[in-house]
């Protein structure tokens, strides 16, 4: 559940790189700030963007699939902890959202792809066969329209 934010401020020469997980206490980087955050916890996100004030937002948190047993946790981090970290972004003033979803929420029988963007429908619900990848679908649907 890992989230990178990316605030670049115009007013000087440098970045200020921030980081919100789970656990920040392992892997740190000097010069980078870091915030533990379950980002389920829509006010915690909240306050962290409020004093981050990120410009750019770098998505990468889930559940990973071998959770399965988990389905609640799985839908709670990659729809709604997804869902929170856009209305943070959108409440603060984000200029950019990246989110790192699935391959496999666009494909169907056919493994190979070219130039896919945003536009290329997304394979949910009953036409989705994995838990997983329906979440990582549907963490991005709100937001696709």
């Amino acid at each position: 559940r890992d989230l990178h934010s990316f605030p670049t401020r115009r007013s000087s020469d440098l970045s200020k790189v921030s980081a919100i997980d789970l656990r920040t206490t392992r892997n740190r980087l000097a010069g980078v700030a870091y915030h533990d955050c379950d980002i389920t916890d829509a006010s915690l996100v909240e306050n962290i963007f409020s004093l981050s004030k990120p410009d750019v937002v770098i998505h990468t948190a889930s559940a990973l699939p071998d959770l399965q047993k988990n389905k609640e946790l799985i839908w709670r981090v990659n729809v709604d902890g997804t869902n929170n970290l856009l209305k943070a972004a959108q409440g603060s003033g984000v200029k950019a959202f990246v989110y790192t979803s699935s391959a496999s929420v666009i494909q169907g029988t056919e493994n190979e792809y070219h130039n896919v963007d945003e536009k290329w429908p997304v394979i949910i619900g009953d036409q989705q066969p994995e838990y997983y990848t329906n979440t990582k679908a549907g963490g991005q649907i709100p937001w696709r329209k």
